[in-house]
């Protein structure tokens, strides 16, 4: 029997249970099994249509793309200034609309314009001796 490390008082120390290769066998075939009802075709599909310059990205997607969670996408960066409109779709004759869509290549020239907006406008100001 192995003791856990203690401190420095020896009653305090609790024995571990013996180790053993059974558990770490069982983790690596669960990790090495494959899911056989996977859809590459699907999903070979669902990113060729986010591809093309024309596609509407949603929140996630846009997300995806700057580093940042979906959440603060729609919070925040949607309603900067200068950020492309949101398209929102008709899903039925209720009048109930989608989530928010952009344009790819809209978000893509959002992007490229606050680039060059940053660094023309340059970091914060520097004590120079």
């Amino acid at each position: 029997m192995r003791l856990a490390s203690c401190s420095y008082r020896p009653t305090r120390c609790r024995a571990l249970p013996p180790l053993t290769a059974e558990p770490a066998a069982k983790k690596m075939q669960t990790m090495t099994t494959v899911a056989p009802e996977f859809n590459y075709s699907e999903l070979a599909r669902q990113i060729a249509a986010r591809m093309s310059p024309e596609a509407l990205l949603s929140a996630e997607d846009v997300g995806a793309m700057l580093g940042y969670p979906a959440r603060y996408i729609r919070e925040t960066i949607a309603l900067a200034p200068g950020f492309p409109s949101a398209i929102r779709l008709q899903l039925d004759t209720d009048g109930k609309r989608s989530f928010p869509r952009w344009r790819r290549t809209d978000v893509e020239q959002w992007v490229v314009d606050n680039m060059e907006r940053r660094r023309a406008r340059g970091g914060r100001p520097r004590n120079v001796a």
